[in-house]
């Protein structure tokens, strides 16, 4: 009687192995490795919702102080010092952030003006937060409400 293996056995059991081992590295390529590409949405979107709280809050801060010194609100004076911030530059989108206006389409729908650069009357300010492919908006009035 032989022990062991014969050369034909290893070489079966290394084959199978192989292709054991192929199929999990194909496995995990397809399914692990993308799987990172959500946290990264995620951790974007986060930095872009604290930089907008952070924006928010110095709105807030604004208004605050113009009723206390018993002045208008600015928001082109407002938008001037978010765009001079060296925490906001980074990410307000330049082309996406300026004065909007609505005008009825009857009934209890209104159509947005395209974003320009002058105030007019009743504005609104839309800022525009861009980070790689996410977007974050929030629109912001004279009137602090």
């Amino acid at each position: 009687k032989q022990s062991g293996f014969t050369i034909l056995e290893t070489i079966m059991v290394i084959m199978i192995g192989s292709v054991m081992a192929v199929m999990v590295v194909q496995f995990v390529n397809t399914s692990a490795t993308p799987s990172v590409t959500p946290v990264t949405w995620m951790n974007t979107e986060y930095r872009l919702q604290e930089v907008m709280e952070q924006i928010t809050s110095e709105y807030r801060k604004a208004v605050a102080q113009a009723r206390a010194d018993n002045v208008d609100f600015s928001l082109d004076t407002f938008l001037t010092a978010l765009k001079a911030d060296t925490r906001f530059t980074g990410f307000i989108s330049e082309p996406n952030t300026g004065y909007i206006s609505f005008t009825s389409t009857g009934g209890k729908e209104f159509q947005a003006s395209a974003v320009g650069a002058n105030p007019g009357d009743n504005p609104v300010l839309l800022i525009t937060l861009r980070q790689e492919d996410q977007q974050l908006r929030s629109l912001f009035t004279a009137q602090g409400t």
